[in-house]
């Protein structure tokens, strides 16, 4: 199966996962909408640092998670489908054969 070329298509780790019951290992590609959903997802996941308080730690996440929104947007991606993918079940995975 090719990939499309298109940016709301999958990568090739995603492709991957797709064809190994979803083991992802890597957020790698920006560029993806699945990747960047992922890792906006896990980063909200992180734990707080020793001695960091609660507040810190929400200001910091998301930093991060915007900054991540803000670098796939600039890549091309669609922000209001990222955002769809973030709010959706913790395993964003393309269907197969899409």
């Amino acid at each position: 199966m090719r990939l499309k070329s298109n940016p709301e298509s999958p990568c090739w780790d995603c492709y991957s996962a797709t064809e190994t019951n979803g083991q992802w290992v890597r957020f790698d590609s920006l560029k993806c909408v699945f990747c960047a959903a992922r890792l906006i997802q896990a980063l909200a996941r992180l734990n707080m640092r020793q001695g960091e308080t609660p507040t810190d730690h929400r200001k910091r996440i998301s930093a991060r998670r915007k900054a991540v929104l803000s670098d796939s947007v600039a890549a091309g991606l669609s922000e209001a489908l990222i955002r769809d993918l973030v709010k959706g079940k913790m395993a964003v995975e393309p269907v197969k054969g899409k």
